[in-house]
This record gives structure tokens, C-alpha cells and sequence, in this order.
């Protein structure tokens, strides 16, 4: 290898003797001076270097003409310097001029010629163009396997330029095959234990790490570690970068004790040897922090960064590509960082901002580096404008650079993807991410770690379109080859299960979701130790889980535990510390502790404000939350106005059509609705499906309900024609949802169940049972028999078929006994069943006394209520409860005259008055009988079936026995 030391003493020497002798401009000192500054180069003094070969090109030119190949060999080194100096966009069109001047004095096939497309295919590696460089790469290959012949160690080096290219191209197959053959070359010529012989295997495993096939790479890197340590030492350099290579990849397994170890003797072993400013060093500093970040210990990790930045400019200057890499570096830790008294994003978007813009000017606005630093901007800046901006040029730049199925290209289209989705385009962010998916698993593989986390984001998407039959296999697949992969507590298998027990928990599989969940924090645990702000986002899964469950008292301590969590961690002012406070208050709203919920909504809301201001996402969906506590705590006008600034807030900031304007549109018309705007609440629904049919189109699910929901709003209006639109809404979306989503989907059984209704309050009650009988069906065979939805149909079709018989005709008698049987049915399964409440078992009971006074059976009847009233002393304090018990024990006048004394408050006003016709009709007096009749009249203007139906209740309540008769008849008439 020879002394370059002593080679530069004497190069100096000489240089200045002949500048003496001769003249700086004569063609000996220039001579000398280009020998000198390829030394230098080699040495790693590359500014100095630069500085002598200027002189030397200005020398040439003025001396023997820019065309000399003396000349042409000059800038052609020059352009490498420049290359070393992280300024390949200088340095190509330097080193194109050689090219062309060597190619037009001494042809394509001259050793110089050859070796400037050597030059050059470095330089367009260095930007990023591998596929510009593969050619000129191919073509150097060639020359030398016949010139030099194939076992020469250049024509070796070419082959390695060609693997590494091939990579990154993503073709694997052809890189591996160029590896293989390295390696079967430099065994065969040197031995397995030569240091070109090691460094050939290291290649091939750092090939295989970047596949995503990392127990392959593992036995590959620890046989070169082991055979530097035998035969060069463990101080030794290349034996420190083997130490630093391995533990790169134990830090990819996730296994950081191991990977921390080596990442620290590697340092101690540089430092030693080099000293703390060498770029070795650094780097081993810079790899350190990198997986202290991983591990979340953050001071050191910082520490470290600072550390590697300051020495970074002292051995480089200010605009080195390593220090825009450490800069970038630094801020992701600024980012990610917890304590609060360090958690500066202003600084790393500084950070991010200065990498991303000295690369851009040394480096080029479509240099590999610039865009992962733009990218990481984009990230941090969240959803913003800026963002998507950035995240589109990522994309185009890398299909202009890498092409379009390069893995880089679409790991960013991923990225874009989830932008895309926040902003509420979920069909195009799930056709891109689709895209993605398959391109990387055409180009990666399934196993590769950047398609399993792509196929996560599929599933997400997904996800979120609820069509969970197609996001289950990819969670399941995702988790499987991750546990394959990486072992079952590696941070990305973790991850998996989570996002596996989200996908239960969206589908309402609980126990299962509860499962995952707990596997899930048992292994952050282990891994990243309780304080982790994943070990923590887990805590907090589980606990919305548990309360999703109604088990608030397991719910809450988990809650708090992951609140005070954050707060600890992140401090009180942290995003992630503010949103975990305002699931609390949300399950102290749940748990009726609406005071102490709104408090929290409000400090929440009003550190939202003051840190990002009043259009800030956090800051509209804390507004949100407090407008959910006040309606809770009946501060309905309060509600309607945050209410109303969310909306606008949304259609501001996200536009008219975005995923949670249109949320707000739905919860607004809802409190709309609870408050007796009947009109309003019917246009805000309207509105939300129009613009739903326009960004979703007319048969996307959430188009679908947002058709059922405003039927339901038609329904309540009561009049003719809303009862016609309603049910043609119903029946239209029913069709569709069975199509798109199945007969058994949650959706597709609640449209039907809202159908049976509508078609029972138009009168239509042959059908109305018919559908009902459906919806019973399915939730028996979903939710199961004994659930409370389950008893609800129940119990809405046996007064459905009280109606029926009540309507008189044939089968009245087997209407009335079916409607028996599911009465008691209902009673006993609620019996049964210790967690339900007393109030729909008491409900029960009232209408199985009902059903037994339409058969005849006063006295049973009369038993079951005195029982009622028995067992639930507090059932008298409800004026409802009680009117509906003297009813079913026969005393309707005493029932009417409770049901009168109830305020006429909106909307109540109108069941109220319903209630006391329903009443009435059972006196069956001709004055009580014309007074029901106005009632409905008045409450329910045009609509002749629902009329139709009370004076078919005229016709047959004539020829019943007297006696007790309460059913669920709201469900029919109101």
C-alpha cells in the first residue's frame, strides 16, 4: 500500500524546489503538484487536494490546451475530489467534460477513458441516477474482464460497483448473483481468510440486511467479525467497523442490549486509535445515539448528536453532507424525544430545514439525501398544506431518479398515502397504498420489513373503509412473517399485534381484541420498559378497549396510568399528553362525572389554543370533545355553539368535504334533532349526504349510512311524505349494504331494523314483521341470543305482533301467542343474564303482562305487575314507569292522568302527547277515543295510516275484556 506520510513529505519537498527553480507555472511543478494532490486525496485532506488540482488544470490549460490528455486526466481527478467533498452536482458536469475530451483524443477504448466512465458512474451514484451509472458501469466491466481479465482486483471492484447498484436499483437477484461471484473469485485467488475475501461477504450480507433477510446476514457478518479478531485483532479498524457492521443488524432484530454493546466497543476501539475528531469516530458516535433513540434514551442520545455535529464542522466546515445527515439526525430526535423541559419541534424543524437546504444546494433538490431530509420535514410538519407539497415532490423525485417500482419511490408513495387519508381522500389514499404494496412485494418480497409495513398501512386504510374482511389477512400475514422474522417481542411484531387488536376491536370482537392488546403491553414492557411512549400508547388502547366493554372500573386506573404516563414523560403540554387527558375526561363523561370531564375539556382545549392556535386540529377536536361533555351535562345551548365552531372550524381548515367535517355535520344534526330542530337537523343531514355521494359516491358504506340516518331523522318528523322518503332511503341502502357488505354486517341489520320501523309507522305491518323477524335472525346468530340488542328486537317484534293481532282478522289468536312466547323469551334471557339492567328487565315484564291482558289472562297479568312493582321499589319515582303499571293492572284513568302531568318539554312534548292518546284509546270511551284521535292528528299532520291504525285500535279494543295493556308502541305510532 505503501507510506503515503513519507510519499507527501517528498512530493512537498520536490514541489517547492521546482517552484523555486522553475516557476509555479512550469509543467514539472505542475507535474509534481497533481502527484501530490492524488496523495493528499488518498490521505483524506480533499480541500487541500482540490486547491493543487486547480492550479494544476488552470497550469495545463493556459500550457498544453484543455484537450491534452495530461489536461483531461487533471479534471477528471479534480471532479473525484469535488465528488469526495459531498459536491457531486459540481463535480458531474466536470467530469463529463473529461469523458468527452478522452473519448475525442483517444477513443472509447483507452484505459483513461475508461476509468473517467468510472469517475462518473461514481458521481451519478453519489446523486442518486442508478440508472445512469449501470451502463457506464457494464461498459467499464467489460474492458477490464477482457483487458485485465476477470480475478483482477479492479475488475473485482467494478463487479462490487455493479452488485451495489443493482440493489439499489431493486434488482436483487442480479446483485446477489454478482456478490456470489465475488466471493467464489477472491476465496479461489486469496484464501477465505484474505481481507477482500472478508470484505466481499460483508457485502453480501449488508445486501441481505437491506432485504429485510436478516437471519441470513447474521451468520455472514459474525464469520468476518470473528476471522478480523483472529488475524488482525480486536483494536484493530477493520475489525472495529465489523464490530460496528454486526451491531447494526442485532439493532435491526430489535435485539438493542447486544446491538448497544458492540455500537460501544466499536467506539472505544476508534477513539483509541484515532482520536474524537477522525470519521470513524463519528460515525460510530452518530451510530451510537441512533439506537439510543430506539431504546428511548434520549439525554445521551442527544448528547451524542451534539456531539458528532460539533465535530462534523470542526473536521469538515459548515456545509459537509455528513453534517446535514447529523443535523437530520438530531432533529428526528428533537422529535421524538419525551421529556418536555427538551422537547423542541421549532428546533427540529430548524434542523430539518438546514439539512434539507444545504443538500439541495450541494448536493441537488433530487439527491437521494435531500429527499429523505424533505421527507423528514414533511413528517413533522403532520397534515399540513406544506406537508403534502413535500411529500409529492419526494415522490416525483424519486420516480425521476429511482423510476416508479424502485422501493424508495414507493415507501414515499406509502407515506403520501397516509397523508392523503387524514385529509379525508381515503379511496385514492387506498388505491396508492395498494399500488405501494404490491410494488414492493413484487420488488422486496412479502417478508421484507418495508412491505410488511406497508401491507400495515393497507390494512389501515382498510381499516378505516371497514371492509375488514380484506384488512384481516393482511394484519394476520403481517404479524406471522414479523414473528418469523424478527421474534415475537421485536418492536415492529409488536406492533403488528396492536394493529391487529385494533382491527378486533373495530369489528366488536372484544375478548379477542383484549387478547392482543395485553400480548401487546406485556412485550413493550419487556422490551422498551414501562415508560416507553409506545409501552404507553398500548396502555391506553387497552384501556378505550375496556371501556368500549363497559368495564369502566378496569378502564380507569389504566387511563390514569397512562396519563399521568405522558405526563411524566412528556410533560403536562405534550400533544400525546393533552389527547390521553381528554379520553380521560371522555370516560369520566361515560362514568356521569360530567363536572370533572368538563373541566378537563376546557384546560385542554384552552393549552390547544394557546400552543397551535384555534385552527389547529388538536385544538378543533378538543372543541369537539367539550361540546360532547356539555351536551352530556344538558348545557344544550352551550353544546349547539361549540357544536356550530366545530363545524365551521372543520370546513375551514379541512374543507367542506373532509372525513371529520362531515363527523361534525352528523353529531351536529344529532343534538339538532335531541333539541326539537327538526327542519335543521333534517337539512344538516342532507347536506352531509350530498356531499358524501360527491367525494365517496351513492354506494360507498358511509354514503349508506348517512342515508339510514337521515331516514331515521324523516321518521321522527312523522309526516306522510317523510315516512315515504325515509323508506325508500332504507330500502335502497339495505339493498346495497347486503351487496357491499354482507346480510350479517352491523350496518346492513341496523338499516333493516330502522326499516322495520319506518314500514310499522306507515302502517305496512305485515312487512314491518317480516323485516324485524330478519333483524332478529342475524343479531341472534352476530351478536348472539342473549344480547341486549338482541332482547331489544325481541321485544320491539312481539309488540309489533300485538299490533298485528290487535288489527283483528285471521291468525290474531297465533300473532298473540307468538308475541307471548318472545315476550317471555326476552324476560327469561334478561332474567339470566346478572349484568343487565334492572330497567329493561322490569320493561320486560310490563309488556309480557301486556301480551297475557290481550289473551285474557287478567289475573297472570296483574301478578307479573305487582311483582314489577315489588321487586323495584324506584320504578313509582318515574311518572312512565308508573303510568304504565296502573295501566297494565286496568286502571287507564289513573295511568292518563299520570302521563298528563308530564312537562311539555322539547322534543318530549310530542311522545308526551302520543303516550296519553295511546292511553286514551284504552279507556275505550268515545270521548277518550276522539280525544286520542286529535292528538295524532295534531302530532302527526297527513298521516292518514298511522290514523288508519287508531281506528282500527277503535274497532277492536270494542270487543276486548277491560283490563291492563302497555306495549312498546312507540315503536309503531310515535
Amino acid at each position: 500500500m505503501g507510506n503515503t506520510s513519507e510519499a507527501e513529505k517528498l512530493y512537498r519537498h520536490a514541489a517547492q524546489g521546482l517552484e523555486a527553480e522553475l516557476g509555479p507555472k512550469n509543467l514539472d511543478t505542475l507535474y509534481c503538484l497533481s502527484k501530490l494532490a492524488q496523495v493528499l486525496k488518498t490521505r483524506g485532506y480533499a480541500q487541500e487536494s482540490e486547491q493543487y488540482l486547480q492550479r494544476v488544470v488552470k497550469g495545463m490549460n493556459q500550457k498544453l490546451g484543455a484537450q491534452h490528455p495530461d489536461t483531461l486526466c487533471n479534471v477528471a481527478a479534480l471532479a473525484s475530489v469535488m465528488e469526495q467533498l459531498g459536491r457531486a452536482q459540481e463535480a458531474e458536469p466536470v467530469q463529463n467534460k473529461a469523458l468527452d475530451g478522452f473519448k475525442g483524443r483517444l477513443g472509447d477504448s483507452h484505459p483513461d477513458t475508461v476509468e473517467s466512465k468510472m469517475g462518473l458512474a461514481s458521481i451519478h451514484t453519489a446523486l442518486g441516477k442508478h440508472e445512469e451509472a449501470e451502463p457506464l458501469l457494464q461498459e467499464v466491466l467489460e474492458w477490464r474482464e477482457k483487458k485485465l481479465g476477470p480475478l483482477h482486483p479492479d475488475t473485482l471492484v467494478c463487479l462490487n460497483r455493479l452488485a451495489e447498484t443493482s440493489l439499489a436499483l431493486g434488482h436483487l437477484r442480479q446483485a446477489e448473483q454478482y456478490h456470489h461471484r465475488i466471493i467464489k473469485v477472491r476465496e479461489g485467488s486469496s484464501g477465505t481468510d484474505h481481507l477482500e475475501t472478508l470484505q466481499a461477504i460483508s457485502n453480501l450480507a449488508f445486501m441481505y440486511k437491506l432485504m429485510g433477510q436478516l437471519d441470513r446476514a447474521e451468520p455472514l457478518y459474525r464469520r468476518v467479525l470473528a476471522s478480523h479478531e483472529n488475524h488482525l485483532g480486536p483494536a484493530h479498524n477493520v475489525t472495529a467497523a465489523s464490530v460496528s457492521n454486526l451491531a447494526t443488524l442485532l439493532k435491526e432484530k430489535g435485539r438493542f442490549q447486544e446491538s448497544e454493546a458492540l455500537f460501544r466497543r466499536a467506539l472505544q476501539t476508534r477513539e483509541a486509535k484515532h482520536g474524537r475528531l477522525h470519521h470513524d469516530t463519528l460515525q460510530s458516535v452518530n451510530d451510537l445515539a441512533g439506537l439510543l433513540r430506539l431504546k428511548g434514551s434520549y439525554d445521551e442520545a442527544q448528547s451524542l448528536y451534539e456531539r458528532a455535529l460539533a465535530g462534523r464542522k470542526a473536521l469538515h466546515g459548515q456545509d459537509h453532507a455528513e453534517i446535514y445527515r447529523v443535523k437530520n439526525n438530531l432533529a428526528l430526535l428533537l422529535k421524538d424525544r419525551g421529556e418536555k423541559a427538551r422537547f423542541d419541534l421549532q428546533k427540529a424543524e430548524q434542523l430539518y430545514r438546514e439539512a434539507h437546504a444545504g443538500a439541495s444546494a450541494k448536493l441537488g433538490l433530487d439527491h437521494p439525501d435531500t429527499l429523505t431530509f424533505e421527507h423528514n420535514l414533511a413528517v413533522l410538519l403532520g397534515h399540513s398544506e406544506e406537508a403534502e407539497k413535500l411529500y409529492r415532490h419526494v415522490v416525483q423525485g424519486r420516480k425521476k431518479r429511482l423510476g416508479k417500482e424502485h422501493p424508495d419511490t414507493l415507501r414515499s408513495v406509502s407515506n403520501l398515502a397516509c397523508l392523503l387519508e387524514y385529509k379525508g381522500d381515503v379511496q385514492t389514499a387506498l388505491d396508492m397504498q395498494n399500488s405501494a404494496y404490491k410494488g414492493l412485494q413484487k420488488r422486496l418480497g412479502e417478508d421484507h420489513p418495508d412491505t410488511l409495513t406497508c401491507m400495515n398501512n393497507l390494512a389501515a386504510r382498510l381499516i378505516t373503509l371497514q371492509h375488514f374482511k380484506e384488512a384481516e389477512p393482511l394484519c394476520r400475514r403481517a404479524l406471522k412473517n414479523r414473528e418469523k422474522n424478527l421474534g415475537r417481542d421485536h418492536r415492529d411484531t409488536l406492533t403488528s399485534v396492536n394493529n391487529l387488536a385494533y382491527l378486533l376491536k373495530a369489528k366488536k370482537m372484544y375478548a379477542d381484541a383484549e387478547y392482543y392488546y395485553r400480548r401487546a403491553l406485556e412485550g413493550f414492557m419487556h422490551t422498551l420498559g414501562p415508560d416507553h411512549q409506545d409501552t404507553l400508547q398500548t396502555v391506553y388502547s387497552l384501556a378505550t378497549l375496556l371501556e368500549a366493554m363497559g368495564r369502566y372500573k378496569e378502564a380507569e386506573p389504566l387511563t390514569r396510568q397512562a396519563l399521568e404516563g405522558f405526563r411524566s414523560k412528556l410533560g403536562a403540554d405534550h400533544p400525546d399528553t393533552l389527547r390521553s387527558v381528554l379520553h380521560f375526561a371522555a370516560m369520566l363523561q361515560a362514568k356521569h362525572q360530567h363536572k370533572e370531564a368538563l373541566g378537563l375539556c376546557r384546560e385542554v382545549m384552552g393549552r390547544f389554543k394557546k400552543d397551535f392556535g384555534i385552527d389547529h386540529p388538536d385544538t378543533i377536536t378538543a372543541e369537539d370533545y367539550l361540546a360532547g361533555t356539555l351536551e352530556a351535562e344538558g348545557q344544550v345551548d352551550e353544546a349547539l355553539k361549540s357544536r356550530r365552531k366545530v363545524l365551521e372550524a372543520r370546513e375551514r381548515v379541512l374543507g367542506p368535504d373532509h372525513w371529520d367535517t362531515l363527523s361534525s355535520l352528523d353529531t351536529l344534526a344529532a343534538l339538532l334533532l335531541a333539541t326539537g330542530s327538526l327542519k335543521e337537523a333534517e337539512q344538516m343531514q342532507r347536506r352531509a349526504l350530498e356531499l358524501r355521494v360527491q367525494k365517496l359516491g351513492a354506494d360507498h358504506h358511509e354514503t349508506l349510512k348517512s342515508a339510514r340516518v337521515l331516514a331515521s331523522y324523516l321518521k321522527a318528523e312523522g309526516g306522510t311524505m317523510q315516512l315515504v322518503e325515509a323508506h325508500a332511503l332504507l330500502q335502497e341502502a339495505k339493498t346495497s349494504q347486503q351487496q357491499l357488505l354482507g346480510l350479517d354486517h352491523q350496518e346492513t341489520i341496523t338499516c333493516t331494523h330502522m326499516l322495520a320501523s319506518v314500514l310499522a309507522s306507515l302502517g305496512e305491518l305485515d312487512k314491518a314483521e317480516y323485516e324485524y323477524a330478519q333483524v332478529l335472525e342475524l343479531l341472534s346468530r352476530t351478536a348472539g341470543p342473549e344480547h341486549s340488542e338482541t332482547l331489544e328486537v325481541m321485544q320491539d317484534l312481539a309488540a309489533l305482533k300485538e299490533a298485528v293481532a290487535l288489527e283483528g282478522g285471521k291468525g290474531s289468536s297465533t300473532e298473540l301467542e307468538s308475541a307471548e312466547k318472545l315476550a317471555s323469551q326476552a324476560v327469561d334471557k334478561r332474567r339470566d343474564n346478572k349484568a343487565a339492567k334492572k330497567s329493561l328487565l322490569q320493561d320486560g315484564r310490563s309488556q309480557l303482562a301486556c301480551v297475557k291482558v290481550l289473551r285474557g289472562d287478567d289475573t297472570e297479568a296483574q301478578t307479573i305487575m305487582g311483582g314489577v312493582l315489588k321487586h323495584d321499589a324506584t320504578l313509582t319515582k318515574d311518572v312512565r314507569h308508573e303510568a304504565a303499571a296502573q295501566e297494565a293492572l286496568g286502571n287507564q284513568d289513573k295511568a292518563v292522568e299520570l302521563l298528563r302531568t308530564i312537562p311539555d318539554e322539547k322534543p318530549y312534548e310530542i311522545k308526551k302527547r302520543c303516550d296519553v292518546a295511546g292511553g286514551l284509546l284504552l279507556q275505550s270511551s268515545p270521548e277518550a277515543e276522539d280525544e286520542a284521535e286529535s292528538l295524532y292528528t295534531q302530532e302527526l299532520p297527513g298521516a292518514w295510516s298511522i290514523l288508519q291504525l287508531v281506528w282500527t285500535y277503535k274497532v277492536n279494543l270494542a270487543s276486548k275484556p277491560k283490563g291492563g295493556h302497555q306495549t312498546r308502541h312507540t315503536q309503531i305510532a310515535s
